[in-house]
């Protein structure tokens, strides 16, 4: 154990945050809510405590809370717990509040998007076992279809199949050239007729009527057009009934992934809404407050500042002529505050740097407890003349 001179030394804070929204805005709620008890009416009432200087603040676990947001109901689980009412009204949330901007637009958003969720849930997710059931039953090929029902890769190769058929057929009875044809070319008609005929309940009541077009066509190349722009359609459709088909093996897992990126999408709204109310990460006091209510705020232009003095990082220079290392246990002896017999503050070295233009002379970082009295208030200078420090 050595001693050091002191050259210059302060007490500064472990955590110092200056606390900012992610978005601009305009500030709304300073404070957190409180229940009254008891009111004129006999029903609870819910007051605003405003914040202020010295106030004691609570850190928030944004990690945590992240996690949770995706909670459902413990009696609906079609039914998100986040929506903005039970973000805002959350016990951790109350707990660590400070400010909140003016945000109905975004609370509207999330709150749509939940009660889109839980409609999508109703219509899809809430029986989805037997959903699952019925789809693998329509969407698999079989090789032999029940009776009562057929899937539709199976109802596609049989229109295909007739689609072949058709077409081969009305080919066929094409080339027997039973129509009039123009003489050179056999697979071309000259006119193409229909015949009405009505019979009534008497012998000589009847009625016919012709229609005679005159027009060349080509029935033969027609039905063999028809016939492969059928089966081009019906092979598309195959195509694409294939690869929705290769989901079907895998539902489970697919409705999961499915509900989950439902449930990322309004995670991001919740995120988003959760950024308009002001959370501090650390514990500590309210040392500085920047805006007030209707006041406008820039996107990261800090609001309020919250220090934690719980430990008090002591910085200063240090004239010693031996080795000091991080880990190094430095022991602080002063008259605080002119008063005697201050018991000595004891900290551990967390940064160190020598000098580049003198020698041991050292930039000093200890980190020390500071719960005990006297507290030391931040920004402490150290006077040098009554203080001495020991390494060891």
């Amino acid at each position: 154990m050595a001693s050091a001179k002191v050259v210059a030394l302060k007490a500064r804070a472990y955590q110092i945050s200056h606390l900012c929204f992610p978005a601009p805005g305009i500030v709304d709620l300073m404070g957190r809510f409180s229940k009254r008890p008891f009111t004129p009416y006999g029903h609870p009432q819910t007051a605003t405590i405003p914040i202020k200087l010295g106030d004691r603040v609570t850190q928030f676990d944004f990690t945590i809370f992240y996690e949770g947001l995706s909670k459902t109901s413990a009696t609906d689980p079609s039914r998100l717990s986040y929506d903005s009412s039970g973000i805002l009204n959350d016990g951790r949330v109350q707990a660590s509040l400070l400010m909140t901007q003016r945000a109905a637009p975004t609370a509207a958003v999330l709150d749509k998007a939940i009660n889109v969720r839980q409609n999508a849930y109703y219509s899809k997710y809430s029986n989805q076992d037997l959903m699952i059931r019925i789809m693998q039953d329509y969407y698999s090929a079989t090789s032999n279809p029940p009776v009562a029902i057929i899937s539709k890769p199976d109802a596609l190769f049989q229109l295909l199949g007739l689609a072949q058929a058709q077409m081969s057929d009305l080919l066929s009875a094409y080339s027997r050239g039973s129509l009039p044809t123009v003489p050179t070319l056999p697979s071309v008609v000259s006119g193409t007729s229909s015949v009405l005929q009505t019979t009534g309940n008497f012998p000589d009541t009847s009625q016919s009527i012709a229609n005679t077009d005159f027009a060349y066509r080509t029935p033969a190349y027609e039905a063999q057009a028809q016939g492969l722009r059928a089966q081009i359609s019906l092979l598309d459709q195959l195509l694409s009934q294939w690869v929705a088909g290769q989901n079907l093996p895998n539902l489970p897992q697919v409705f999961k992934n499915e509900l989950q990126g439902i449930d990322l999408d309004v995670k991001r709204l919740q995120i988003a809404y959760l950024n308009t109310i002001l959370l501090s990460p650390i514990n500590g006091f309210i040392t500085g407050i920047y805006k007030n209510s209707g006041d406008w705020v820039q996107a990261g232009e800090p609001v309020v500042r919250v220090e934690d003095n719980s430990k008090v990082i002591l910085v200063g220079t240090l004239a010693y002529p031996g080795l000091i290392s991080i880990g190094s246990q430095v022991t602080v002896t002063t008259s605080l505050f002119d008063a005697g017999g201050s018991p000595p503050i004891v900290g551990n070295v967390i940064a160190v740097r020598g000098r580049p233009d003198e020698d041991d002379v050292w930039d000093v970082h200890a980190i020390c407890d500071n719960s005990a009295a006297p507290v030391l208030p931040l920004n402490y200078h150290f006077d040098y003349d009554d203080t001495s420090v020991t390494i060891s």
